[in-house]
């Protein structure tokens, strides 16, 4: 199957659809939206979510993963949100 071509006239590397993955049609045209995790928790998110209950602060968590500290700390924010607590010793992070 081949897509057409993008709006400055190139076409998609290796003839794969843009919108693979997690993403869906929003209803307008050319407008999508990633669909999210609800209420569970990512994949890397778990990732960080395992080191950080080994006891590795968002600093190691972030040198371990190849993140940035910024976001170690968005994926614990997240996933604290998730299990609907306030600080990270409720959570046993």
């Amino acid at each position: 199957m081949s897509w057409p071509a993008l709006p400055d006239g190139s076409a998609h590397r290796g003839g794969r659809s843009p919108l693979s993955g997690r993403y869906r049609s929003a209803g307008r045209a050319g407008v999508c939206v990633r669909e999210g995790y609800g209420h569970e928790v990512s994949s890397r998110g778990r990732d960080v979510a395992e080191l950080l209950a080994g006891g590795r602060t968002n600093r190691e968590v972030a040198q371990a993963l190849f993140l940035s500290c910024r976001t170690v700390q968005e994926h614990v924010s997240k996933i604290l949100r998730k299990l609907k607590v306030v600080a990270r010793r409720e959570a046993d992070l």
